[in-house]
């Protein structure tokens, strides 16, 4: 009997030992299923922030793209200012030098008609 007690023991420790070996084992996989889930929520954040740097790089792209076609369209603006600003003068230019020979002209006639009288009382 005191065999059969002893066995009964020593088996009721082994099944002890096992459980608390399965409890330890549990443990660990909940700790590890744990730490699993914070490297899966951090990986995600991580890819979302990786998302989050794709669309501001291409957005930056976008306002740098926007940016230099302002800068060429205010050159051209200003290109196209230069030439009205230089038509302007040009049209200023001509119409002076119009009203300069309309007002030499009839001088000019006049000198001639008395040079052309002059020369021919000194030809005879």
């Amino acid at each position: 009997m005191k065999a059969a007690i002893a066995k009964s023991t020593k088996k009721m420790e082994e099944t002890l030992v096992v459980k608390s070996l399965m409890i330890e084992e549990a443990r660990n996989i909940k700790s590890m299923t744990k730490s699993v889930e914070t490297v899966d929520e951090s990986m995600t954040t991580t890819v979302e922030t990786l998302a989050l740097l794709m669309k501001l790089t291409t957005t930056m792209k976008n306002i740098m793209e926007f940016h230099e076609t302002m800068n060429i369209k205010m050159k051209v603006e200003k290109v196209r200012n230069i030439q009205e600003e230089k038509s302007v003068i040009v049209r200023k230019v001509i119409q002076e030098r119009k009203e300069a020979v309309a007002t030499m002209k009839p001088m000019i006639l006049t000198e001639a008609r008395v040079f052309t009288k002059q020369m021919n009382f000194k030809h005879i």
